[in-house]
């Protein structure tokens, strides 16, 4: 039975842990992210920052010129502050100090669609055969780290045969869209 549902990496691995799931895809910038769990890589994406093509925001080219903006991100923290601070300090500017993490994906999407906010979405996400239409990947020469798609399982999982077998499909689906 399947029940989507929106969760944390912390959330997953919980309820991959304690039995409630027996296997989820999960997203993060490392197969590390989720150290606790096993973890096979499915596929990387390119990220890339965007903005609503409706904001104030939509004309910038330079970090200089983002450096006031509020940054919206869905990971951890302090790796992102960290990340921020690499990638301004480049730069020789100090990082923006308006950083917002949202851990819903939907709300995530309506602030990056609707709100002068600058965030990072997938390369799939912004180009892809579903091309959003309401956000504006950003020209800036530097782009966020490539986010990893894994398959995660409790380190001691063992498959039933339809488990295993859907597990097939998912990987034949991805390898398929990474070709076209």
């Amino acid at each position: 039975l399947l029940d989507p549902a929106e969760c944390s990496p912390a959330q997953l691995a919980d309820q991959l842990k304690n039995g409630a799931l027996d296997l989820a895809p999960g997203s993060g910038m490392d197969e590390r992210d989720f150290a606790s769990l096993r973890a096979e890589l499915l596929a990387s994406y390119p990220m890339w920052f965007a903005v609503s093509r409706r904001g104030a925001l939509a004309g910038a080219a330079t970090l200089a010129e983002l450096r006031q903006a509020e940054w919206l991100h869905t990971g951890q923290t302090d790796e992102f502050h960290a990340f921020l601070a690499g990638l301004f300090g480049r730069a020789a500017l100090a990082p923006p100090r308006r950083v917002t993490r949202c851990a819903s994906q939907t709300l995530f999407y309506g602030l990056a669609a609707n709100v002068d906010v600058v965030s990072s979405w997938t390369e799939l996400a912004l180009h892809g055969a579903r091309e959003s239409h309401d956000l504006l990947p950003l020209p800036l020469l530097e782009r966020p780290p490539e986010r990893k798609l894994c398959l995660l399982y409790r380190e001691s999982a063992v498959l039933t045969a339809p488990a295993d077998f859907f597990v097939h499909c998912v990987k034949t689906a991805i390898r398929k869209q990474q070709e076209q």
